[in-house]
Formats: structure tokens, sequence, C-alpha cells
């Protein structure tokens, strides 16, 4: 997972969030997401914009070496209040 953070972040998308899914939530944290995960930012003042750098992020992920990052899933959610895009990443453990 590291190293797909590295390399997300290297290709100038906003990595806030990444997890095993187990750590923090053994730890009793607050919120935290129970299976593998990073999550990247997608800012945009209109949701169009979001669609296109989320589209981006698909295309940089094609054929890319993420290491245990096995059967990829890539969600998107856009909060019209705080005009912010999220992509989820999450794979199997």
């Amino acid at each position: 997972m590291r190293k797909a953070v590295e390399l997300l972040n290297k290709a100038g998308f906003k990595t806030t969030d990444s997890g095993d899914g187990v750590t923090n939530v053994e730890a009793g944290m607050e919120g935290a997401l129970p299976f593998p995960h990073i999550i990247v930012r997608l800012d945009s003042e209109f949701l169009t914009p979001v669609f296109y750098e989320f589209e981006r992020l698909e295309q940089w992920l094609a054929g890319k070496d993420l290491g245990d990052l096995h059967n990829l899933e890539v969600e998107l959610s856009y909060s019209n209040k705080s005009k912010i895009g999220l992509a989820i990443l999450q794979w199997d453990p």
C-alpha cells in the first residue's frame, strides 16, 4: 500500500487516508474503515471536473504495478456542499 500511496502522490493525486482495514479497527479507532483502502481527494467547484479527474485516476491506475492491491475497485463519492470528490480505492486483503 505504501508504494501505491507514494506513486499516487508523485503523479499529482492528493491521498488523504489509507489503511489496511485491520490495525485501526482492532485499536478501536472511531471511523476506521474495515477494509484495505486509499482515499484520493478530487477538489473542484463543479462536479464535471471531478469526473474528469476520476477518469484520469482510472487511466493512471490501468497497467500500474501497485504491489499487493489485488482486485482493485475504485469508487467515486461527491458532496455538493463541500464541493469535494473522493475516490476510494479498495481491494481484497
